[in-house]
């Protein structure tokens, strides 16, 4: 959508207009915009804030998460949250952290139960052939919005490190969501720092 913008042209004395530009507050730094090659408007951005955490706003898939400044965004759609440099080594290791947010277009009815139970069947078998095992599976609030949790633990040289998978589905209008976090040898100060993030997920209208 395209705004039409008109231009005002506003002269002040030279005082007032110092006294005023020293009144204005400082709009936050940003990092990794993505924008689109025919459009000027940014997909999503990453603002850093007054506490030091940062925020992404990702518009295409409309949701915002907030995060501590050690970690980036990273991936083609900007939807990975992480501390690792891939460039430097493949997988996780104890003490590291990656937050990844999928999505899945689904109708509008689509019930999330019904969804997760016919996909958690075929998924159960990969699961199991890659040598890790579910091990809870329970319905949560998220927002306000019921919620699957799925937990797996996997001890596969494959994923580089013994470990965890905390799988959190819900269901807003046509778009089904999963929020994975993987935590490898289930460090307890990376869960910890998982829920807190998970605590600031919201929906943009």
């Amino acid at each position: 959508m395209r705004l039409n913008k008109t231009a005002v042209i506003l002269i002040f004395p030279l005082a007032v207009l110092m006294t005023v530009s020293g009144c204005l507050k400082k709009q936050p730094p940003e990092e990794n915009v993505e924008r689109n090659n025919h459009k000027t408007v940014a997909t999503s951005i990453v603002k850093i804030n007054e506490d030091g955490w940062k925020t992404l706003y990702n518009y295409k898939y409309k949701f915002k998460i907030r995060f501590p400044k050690e970690l980036k965004v990273i991936g083609d759609e900007n939807t990975t949250i992480t501390n690792v440099n891939y460039k430097e080594k493949p997988y996780l290791e104890d003490g590291d952290i990656r937050i990844d947010v999928y999505t899945y277009t689904q109708n509008q009815d689509t019930d999330l139960i019904s969804w997760f139970n016919d996909n958690a069947k075929s998924e159960s078998g990969y699961v199991e052939k890659l040598g890790n095992k579910i091990v809870e599976i329970r319905k949560i609030n998220l927002l306000g919005m019921e919620a699957v949790q799925q937990i797996i633990k996997f001890d596969n040289p494959a994923e580089g490190s013994p470990g965890m998978f905390n799988q959190i589905y819900f269901k807003s209008d046509n778009l089904i969501y999963l929020i994975m976090g993987n935590i490898p040898f289930e460090n307890a100060e990376q869960l910890k720092l998982f829920k807190s993030i998970i605590n600031t997920f919201e929906l943009l209208k």
